[in-house]
């Protein structure tokens, strides 16, 4: 009773310069348990990880610019100089698959081991895949080309289903069906299409 008394009448600072003091870790000569345990080495390990993660990752896009380099070379060239491209640049795609298999698992281990890690640095290292030889022959190669531009054209001015019937069912009519249609009563709906003619 008498020690809650001096700890109510005590000034708040003093008391939290007893309570740090008796927080205060021992000395330096004092073996302790508890910073054994938290010695920090934990850190150590998952930076490591992560520096060989982003290592990995750039080795993986070097390599994978090579290959697509190769494949654009190889396009040019003829006879033996061609055969000893294509064995280059399969051997290098061998290359790429093994860099990108050892990326993979080892992201897989940084995110099994240490998702915390993950989330604090706001790091997002995603799954790379290996495209197919093909795909990168066909990235440099006028068809490849081509097909891109062919696929950008669809996107950009592709008509619907709907707009190509109405085209199609308009240049059927004959004029004297236009002028019937005219002559009819307009329906009051608001949901019905208006469809202009010239």
């Amino acid at each position: 009773m008498f020690f809650r008394r001096i700890c109510l009448t005590v000034s708040p600072l003093l008391m939290l310069a007893v309570i740090s003091q008796a927080n205060e870790a021992p000395k330096a000569g004092a073996p302790d348990a508890q910073v054994e345990q938290y010695s920090g080495s934990q850190n150590q390990e998952w930076e490591k990880v992560q520096g060989r993660l982003s290592a990995l990752k750039t080795k993986v896009d070097a390599q994978e610019a090579l290959v697509k380099s190769l494949a654009a070379d190889k396009v040019q060239l003829q006879g033996q100089a061609l055969v000893s491209k294509v064995e280059e640049l399969k051997k290098e795609y061998a290359t790429l698959r093994d860099l990108t298999a050892e990326y993979n698992k080892l992201n897989e281990e940084y995110l099994t081991k240490y998702p915390e890690r993950g989330l604090k640095e706001k790091r997002v290292y995603p799954r790379v895949e290996a495209k197919p030889l093909s795909a990168y022959e066909n990235d440099t190669s006028l068809n490849g080309q081509v097909n891109r531009v062919h696929k950008k054209i669809l996107q950009k001015y592709s008509r619907s289903k709907q707009q190509k019937d109405a085209a199609t069912s308009d240049s059927k009519k004959t004029e004297t069906e236009s002028k019937n249609t005219q002559s009819e009563e307009p329906s009051s709906s608001v949901t019905d299409p208006i469809i202009y003619k010239k």
